[in-house]
This record gives structure tokens, sequence and C-alpha cells, in this order.
């Protein structure tokens, strides 16, 4: 029980379901747009981040190695819109560590950070970095998992826990959940001078009687490092904590309640006005709080809200986890059955930052995937970017839009081709054309029956380089919204003699 409720905190973290009494959202639509499938990547683990080209990356804890549904894993991009899946680097887990996990850092040096919960070569998770192209790739420190029954081969710690963060130092933090002098887990930093980078542990748990640091940290407007654990505290749920930076001033901001929930789920969010905000989670009680780090110790933290599924038997766990740019939380949560131990339904949601008018947004299936795993990622305003690691066609993952208000734009009422020659002798032709109507769409192409398609030069106008083969080829024209509506594709036969 207990073990399959720790894999339940780690991918209960984004979808919240209709309460009574709460109202749908209205003009809300969710796309598809990737199923996660072996050998190219499933189960991802984290949410997306911006890269310096446009594009966004992201973490799958796995499936790239025959016969092993967790071994490797690897870093993947996307489109703004979701779309156009390309793997980055795919991991080698006896040399890079196996299962990446969190949130990939974009650090300052414009490098992507990010860890492995496991593997590599000293057996225990490692920290890695590399360039955006995917070159020069490292292993930073590679963590030594603790002989049974010890823990002296550990004090660094070992399983690295959901991604690092650089705070305004320029170090960079992160937890472990076990390790350390008593084997319950790590505060570390790399401490960069030059060329070198140098680890830190800064902290043991055991000091404090607390165990499963889950939470990714967050630098709070104080200075200080924020972060949540699965266990300790007075009630034994688990507590909201904060340490300098230096690992000293280690503080117990709350101690988690029966009545709240267990623990923090893996992400805590922030507003302008440095307010901190996270979710307390259990299969029996769930609570929104948050803490002031201005205010006094004894009165900055608010229970603004619980949750219950009103029904006998079923229980709601989510975490509202990311502000949007109309300044409310969005997040979710999971309807899990206790009887049968199955995920009933999740549906995505938002809140005011007060715990008020919580918007159930739109409900997810099965082949959309039922199990969220990160926060939503504001590509554009009112349009989000989510992964789900459970669910869609191979029951691994998927990736999702999520697009608000009204229908973005128009389609064009035609597509038309200007001067194009059915035949021709050379392998590469150029195909201009002309949309009438429509607004705020692009025009893509695809050569063949198959593959993706891939966007054109301009919109009104438009031109594209397509690559024949000798022969009869087909190529398809068709315009799309940011939604992902797209037009009829328009089909032209070209020749090469």
């Amino acid at each position: 029980m207990k073990s399959f409720y720790r894999f339940g905190v780690f991918v209960l973290v984004l979808f919240a379901l209709q309460l009574p009494g709460t109202t749908a959202a209205e003009s809300f639509r969710l796309s598809k747009t990737h199923d996660f499938a072996q050998p190219s990547g499933i189960f991802p683990t984290g949410p997306l981040v911006r890269g310096a080209n446009g594009r966004l990356y992201g973490l799958a804890a796995g499936g790239t190695l025959p016969g092993e549904i967790f071994g490797g894993g690897v870093i993947y991009s996307v489109n703004a819109n979701g779309e156009d899946y390309q793997v980055l680097r795919t991991f080698v887990s006896s040399t890079d560590g196996g299962g990446p996990e969190g949130r990939l850092l974009v650090a300052t040096d414009g490098k992507f950070y990010g860890v492995c919960k496991s593997v590599g070569p000293n057996g225990g998770g490692t920290v890695f970095r590399l360039n955006q192209d995917g070159s020069g790739f490292e292993v930073l420190k590679s963590f030594i998992p603790a002989a049974a029954g010890t823990s002296s081969a550990s004090e660094d710690g070992h399983e690295p826990s959901i991604g690092l963060i650089q705070a305004t130092d320029g170090n960079i933090y992160g937890t472990t959940r076990r390790g350390g002098l008593s084997n319950r887990g790590t505060i570390f930093r790399l401490v960069f001078s030059g060329a070198s980078v140098t680890f830190e542990r800064l902290l043991s748990f055991n000091s404090f009687g607390l165990r499963e640091a889950f939470t990714e940290l967050l630098e709070g407007s104080d200075g200080k490092l924020y972060g949540t654990t699965f266990e300790g505290g007075s009630g034994g749920r688990g507590v909201l904590y904060r340490v300098g930076k230096d690992g000293l001033g280690f503080e117990t901001v709350h101690s988690f309640t029966s009545a709240e929930g267990q623990g923090g789920t893996l992400y805590l969010a922030e507003n302008p006005a440095g307010v901190i905000f996270g979710t307390a989670t259990s299969l029996s009680n769930c609570s929104l709080f948050s803490f002031d780090p201005s205010a006094p110790l004894a009165s900055g933290y608010q229970t603004l809200t619980t949750f219950q599924s009103g029904v006998a038997d079923q229980r709601l766990s989510f975490a509202f986890d990311s502000f949007a740019s109309d300044g409310l939380l969005y997040g979710g949560g999971l309807l899990f059955d206790t009887d049968f131990f199955e995920a009933l339904s999740g549906q995505i949601a938002r809140i005011r930052p007060d715990g008020t008018g919580l918007e159930t947004l739109v409900t997810l299936n099965e082949a959309q995937g039922i199990t969220p795993s990160a926060p939503l990622f504001e590509s554009a305003p009112g349009v989000f970017i989510g992964v789900t690691s459970s669910g869609g066609a191979q029951f691994s993952g998927t990736i999702f839009r999520l697009s608000s208000g009204p229908l973005a734009g128009g389609l064009p009422t035609s597509l038309k081709t200007v001067g194009l020659k059915k035949k021709t002798d050379s392998a590469k032709v150029t195909v201009k054309g002309k949309s009438t109507g429509g607004e705020d769409f692009v025009v893509e192409f695809r050569v063949g029956t198959k593959g993706k398609f891939k966007p054109t030069r301009g919109t009104s106008t438009w031109s594209f380089t397509a690559k024949l083969k000798p022969g009869k080829n087909f190529v398809f024209i068709r315009a799309r919204l940011s939604d992902g509506t797209v037009s009829r594709a328009v089909k032209k036969t070209l020749i090469r003699e």
C-alpha cells in the first residue's frame, strides 16, 4: 500500500475533478498531440521548458532499452503547439544514469541540467548537463547507493528527485530521496567557479526526523529554499520547510495534518507578490495552502481550502502548481476508487489564489491520458501544453494542448498553387502558392502519404521546397489554426522524370 501510494504521489499532480457546486468553464478544448511509445521514450516525468530555439523540452523516464520498461529514458522536444515530437538524447543507463525525472533546468550558461534517479556509473543516480543541441553531455555527479543496512557509502545522498533549480547566487540546488547520514535524503548544491563544478551536501533530513523529499525546491522572496517532505513532522505526515542556501537555519514552516493531506505534491508555485502556494494530498484528504515569507513564521501559513470527492469509496488527489497569465492557479487531480485501487477519471481545473472559484475546464479520457505528471506550460496566453504519465494509445503517457477562448483566427477558403508544373527532371522543386481569406493560421505541407506535415514559408503567400523521388510523388498542402483545427488537404501530383 505504501509503495503504491508513493508512486501515486509522483503521478497525481496535475488534474482536478469537478466537485459538487462547481461550474465547468466554457471554451476550453483539449487536443492530444503525441502518444509516448517504445523505443522513443515512455512515461514523461516533468513539465516542459522553453529552449533558446523556441521549442519545448521535457524528460521521459524509460522505454528505450529492449525488454526494460524503465531502462534509459530520453530528453525530447516538441514545438510550441505540442507537436513535432523529436528525441534530443537517449540515456545510456550504465554511463549517463537512468529514469530522468522532473523538470529540465535551463541555466544562465544556456545549458540544460537535470537528474536521473537511478543507475549511472555508481548506481545511485546522476546529475547531468548538456548543450541545448544535445552535444556536450556530462555527468557532474554520480551518486552511490547505501549498502544494505548501512548509509556510510551514501552520505551525499542517492536517488535524486524532481529536478534542479538555479538560485540567485548562481548555484544549482537539488534534493535526494535517499541517502545522507541516516538514509532519509539530502539537500545538495553545485557550486561553480570558472570551469570547475563542486558538489556539496548541505543537509541530511535525519537531523529533523524527516524523510522523502519529493518537491522541487523553490527559492522564496526571502532568499531561502522551500520544499516539502512526505514523512515526518509533528503528525508524521510530512512538512513544508525552509532553509538557507548554505544549509543552515532549517525551519519547519508547517506540519501537515490528516485533515489536510500528506506531504506536498511535486511543485510549489509563487505569485508575483512572493507568496508561495502548494497542495497537501493523500488518498483521503487534500488541501490548497499558501505561505507568505514576509509574514511571521507562526502566521504566514494558511489553509485556503480543502477538497473532497463527495462520493463514498472515492478520493480526490490533485495539485494546483502553476500560475497562468490570467493570475489563476492551474492544476488538477485524479478521482480514485479506493475499493479497487483504480483511477476513475481526471480533469484540468483552475482556482483563484484565495481558494475560491474552482472551475473544471476539461475532462480527460483514457485515450487522451488520465494520469498527469507535471504542471502545465503556457506557451502563449490561454494555450497550455501538458503531459500525462499514463493513458494514451500505448498507455505510456501523452502530450496534449489545452486552448481557451474563441477559436483562434479562421481557416482560409482556398489554398492554390501558382505556376506549378506537373513534370520536372529535378530532385527538388519549389512550390509557391496563395491563400484566400482566413487569419492566424499556418500553411503546412507533406510529401508522400505518410509522415509529418511541415510549415511552409509565409501564409497569404507561401512557398516550400519538396524533395522528389523518381516517378510519381503526391504533395499535400493544408492550413492549421493554433488550436489544432486543420483544413482539408489539397493534393498535388508531381512527376520526376
